[in-house]
C-alpha cells in the first residue's frame, strides 16, 4: 500500500517522489507501551547485533521536557523483537547536574567511534519559553554501542546558540535543536540543527569543528530555504554526498501534511528545488485499524523523528515516531519501514 502515486496524480504533492518513498514498505510496531511514550529514535548495527537507541517517559505527551530518558534496545535483526539493553542517559544521570533531561538521540560510526548526540535543557533556567531556548546539543563517543559512553569536553556539550546578538540563531526559541551529524568529504565535522523564533522561519543552520569531538561553531546563516517549518532531520552520506530526512508538519513544504523531505546538499545548501519527498504518513503505507487510538487529538498519522539504518551506504530501514498507536495503547508508537 502507498498511496503516495496517487497523490502525485492527483496533483496534492508539491515535490518529485523519491526513491525510497516508493520503495518503503511499513514493517511493524517497533516499541509501543500503554505505560509510556516512545518518540525519538535511531538505530545502528554492529557484530550482528541491532542496537536501537530511543527516547521513553511517562505522565504526559509534555513531560519529555523533564523526564526523557535514552534508553538502548538490541535485536538480532532490524525487524526483529527489540529488548531493553540499559539506559545511556536519564535525567539525574546526565554527565552534569544542571542538565535536566536527554531528548532527540542519534547513533553514529565515524572515526571507528560510535557517537551518540542528544539534546538537553539548562535546568538553572526557570522552566518555560527560556528554558526551551537554551536547547543545547550533547555527544557521547565509545568504543561499541555498548559503551561504556565518554561525554565530549566533559560535560557532554558541544553546540549552543550564540551568545552574540547580530547571530541569527541568538533569538532562538529552540535553542539549537533536533540535532544531526555528518563527516563530509572535506574532512569538517559538521551539525546540523533547527533553529529560528518561530514558525514561520524556524529552519536548519550548519555547525562545523575540524574534531569530531570538539566545540561545533554555527555559522551565521541557514542551510535550508524552506518555505515554512520543518524539524526532526536525520542526515546520512551515500556516494559523497550529504542528505536529510525531515519532517514537514504542516504540509506547507510538500502539500502532504507531515510527509518527510529529502533533501540533497548541492554546494554549501540544502535547497527546495533540490528536495523529494521522501516518505509520506503512517496511513500511506498501512491500514489504520478500528482499534488504533490517536494521542493528544493528533489524527494526521504524521511522522516524525525519522531515523535511518544505512547498509552499503544506502538506507535499508527508516524508523520513525507517530502519536498514532495501531494496538491502541493511547500513547506515541515508533514504527519501521524497509527501504526495498
Amino acid at each position: 500500500m502507498n498511496k503516495l502515486r496517487e497523490y502525485e496524480q492527483n496533483r496534492l504533492t508539491r515535490l518529485p517522489i523519491a526513491d525510497i518513498a516508493d520503495r518503503a514498505v511499513f514493517c511493524k510496531s517497533l516499541l509501543g507501551d500503554e505505560s509510556c511514550w516512545f518518540w525519538c529514535s535511531d538505530m545502528i548495527e554492529h557484530d550482528g547485533v541491532c542496537h536501537l537507541f530511543a527516547t521513553r517517559w511517562t505522565g504526559s505527551s509534555e513531560d519529555w521536557r523533564r523526564t526523557s530518558e535514552v534508553r538502548h534496545y538490541t535485536a538480532d535483526s532490524p525487524e526483529g523483537t527489540f529488548t531493553y539493553r540499559d539506559t545511556p542517559l536519564t535525567p539525574g544521570h546526565m554527565p552534569e547536574i544542571w542538565q535536566t533531561c536527554a531528548h532527540n538521540p542519534q547513533i553514529f560510526h565515524i572515526d571507528d567511534k560510535y557517537v551518540l548526540i542528544y539534546i538537553t535543557f539548562d535546568a538553572r533556567i526557570p522552566d518555560g519559553r527560556e528554558r526551551m531556548g537554551s536547547t543545547m546539543v550533547g555527544m557521547l563517543t565509545a568504543d561499541t554501542p555498548d559503551g561504556p559512553w565518554t561525554p565530549a569536553h566533559g560535560d557532554g556539550i558541544v553546540l549552543r546558540k550564540s551568545d552574540d546578538p547580530a547571530h541569527w540563531t541568538f533569538n532562538s526559541c529552540c535553542g539549537c535543536s533536533n540535532p544531526t551529524l555528518t563527516r563530509e568529504d572535506d574532512g569538517k565535522y559538521r551539525i546540523y540543527f533547527k533553529c529560528g523564533t518561530s514558525v514561520h522561519d524556524i529552519g536548519y543552520g550548519c555547525a562545523v569543528c575540524d574534531t569530531l569531538c570538539g566545540e561545533y561553531i554555527p555559522e551565521n546563516r541557514k542551510v535550508t530555504d524552506n518555505i515554512f517549518y520543518i524539524e526532526d532531520a536525520k542526515a546520512f552520506v551515500s556516494d559523497g554526498v550529504a542528505y536529510l530526512v525531515t519532517t514537514d508538519n504542516f504540509g506547507t513544504n510538500t502539500g502532504i501534511f507531515g510527509a518527510l523531505i529529502l533533501w540533497e546538499k548541492r554546494g554549501d545548501m540544502f535547497r527546495m528545488s533540490d528536495a523529494k519527498l521522501a516518505l509520506g504518513r503512517l496511513c500511506d503505507y498501512t491500514e489504520i485499524p478500528d482499534c488504533a487510538s490517536f494521542a493528544d487529538g493528533e489524527r494526521s498519522t504524521k511522522l516524525e523523528r525519522p531515523g535511518i539504518l544505512m547498509r552499503d551506504g544506502r538506507p535499508a530501514y527508516l524508523t520513525a515516531c507517530t502519536r498514532t498507536s495501531l494496538q491502541g495503547s493511547g500513547r506515541s508508537e515508533i514504527y519501521l519501514f524497509k527501504i526495498q
